[in-house]
């Protein structure tokens, strides 16, 4: 599986979060392949272990990039908001899509809406009573969240509530979907089109 992807130009994606080694692009391909351990690239690392910092905290709160150890997995770091800002204003992109946290409602707008943590599984190891999301992403650059909806209690993890995809699974979640959504479709669409337009 790859450690990361750049989507239409403008939005990156990873498992875990960014990182301290991640500069230009060429840092990708310092990453020697196979990877065997983990452990053997800072960079690699990151990319799978990475957590954004907790919105109570003190990083969380400061005006200047933050990078602190990762208390919570023991390896690896968490970022503040204004790392994202870096990040996105380095690599030209206008969001960055990651996983890796569970997350109640199944995804989850921070960093001035520069990141999107998203998680797929609802009811989480049968034992949260977490939604999961999806992100749908059209080749005209068109934006959209799927949640799925909760199970409705029971032993087993993958009855019919669980496994099936629906747009609106009540009216708060669409509420807060479609606010957060919507608030970033035009510029993401804009910027696949400028992108498209620039290539031609």
């Amino acid at each position: 599986m790859p450690l990361a992807c750049l989507i239409g130009g403008k939005i990156l994606t990873m498992h875990g979060g960014i990182s301290t080694k991640l500069e230009n692009w060429k840092n990708f391909e310092t990453i020697q392949r196979p990877l065997v351990e983990v452990s053997d690239n800072a960079l690699a690392q990151d990319l799978i272990w990475e957590d954004p910092a907790a919105d109570e905290s003190l990083d969380a709160l400061s005006r200047e990039p933050k990078w602190s150890k990762n208390a919570l997995r023991g390896l690896s770091c968490t970022f503040n908001s204004q790392c994202v800002d870096d990040v996105c204003k380095t690599f030209k992109i206008k969001l960055i899509i990651r996983a890796h946290q569970m997350i109640p409602d199944g995804f989850q707008f921070t960093a001035n809406k520069k990141l999107l943590t998203i998680f797929s599984a609802p009811r989480y190891m049968n034992e949260n009573d977490n939604r999961g999301a999806i992100v749908r992403i059209r080749e005209d650059g068109k934006f959209g969240i799927i949640v799925f909806n909760k199970t409705m209690g029971g032993k087993n993890p993958l009855n019919e509530e669980l496994t099936r995809a629906d747009y609106i699974p009540n009216v708060s979640a669409k509420k807060k979907s479609d606010t957060v959504v919507n608030d970033i479709k035009t510029a993401l669409q804009t910027a696949f089109f400028d992108s498209k337009s620039s290539q031609k």
